[in-house]
């Protein structure tokens, strides 16, 4: 797969370039005409990317990527509006606020990724005490409940939105990244008596980049 961008100072985000300009960028890729200007590949970390993507497929990311395929931190700017900030902190806000980018786009290209929404307290109707205790403190249930309605069953598909939020983070430097990822390891690591198809062991495996 080739993909093709331009740097454009006045928006000051990468953009596309036009289908006759990126055939012919293809095109010199394919017949290697770049090749004696690279640089040789460093294949002793091509493990440990391998590693950190390998549930990621073409249909996870079609179903958390943003509209126009673009992640950016300019989008996320107001994620977090109630903790205290620095006053370096409040001046990047300010900038990220007045930003070409988000005054050159509308609001459909500035949505955010579509993540699955997991919540930090279990509510339930009807449920009081002891019991709402007790599924506070052991997310089994949450995570069964996510699985099936979230997640179609597959544990595959979790763990690819997983290393998808770790990526956006970790190479786009996402906050919504980093948050996902974070409410995704504090829920496998809050259940106790959770009841997978696979055994822990091999859980624990599965999950280690996070």
């Amino acid at each position: 797969m080739v993909i093709v961008c331009r740097w454009d100072q006045q928006q000051e985000r990468l953009v596309k370039v036009s289908e006759e300009e990126e055939e012919r960028y293809c095109q010199a890729i394919k017949s290697l005409e770049f090749d004696r200007q690279l640089g040789p590949c460093n294949l002793s970390q091509y493990g440990d990317w391998k590693h950190l993507s390998n549930y990621i497929t073409k249909g996870i990311i079609e179903r958390i990527e943003p509209i126009g395929g673009e992640i950016t931190v300019a989008c996320e700017s107001g994620m977090v509006t109630n903790t205290p900030k620095t006053a370096m902190e409040k001046a990047v806000d300010e900038q990220m606020k007045s930003s070409k980018f988000l005054t050159s786009v509308d609001n459909s290209q500035s949505r955010r990724c579509y993540y699955t929404s997991i919540p930090r307290v279990i509510k339930q109707k009807g449920i009081h005490g002891q019991e709402l205790t007790s599924l506070n403190i052991d997310k089994t249930q949450l995570l069964e409940s996510l699985l099936i309605k979230d997640y179609g069953g597959s544990e595959d598909v979790l763990l690819g939105e997983l290393q998808f939020a770790f990526i956006a983070f970790l190479m786009g430097q996402s906050l919504e990244g980093f948050l996902q990822r974070k409410a995704l390891v504090n829920l496998l690591f809050g259940c106790i008596e959770a009841h997978w198809s696979l055994n822990s062991d091999t859980i624990i495996v599965r999950i280690r980049m996070a």
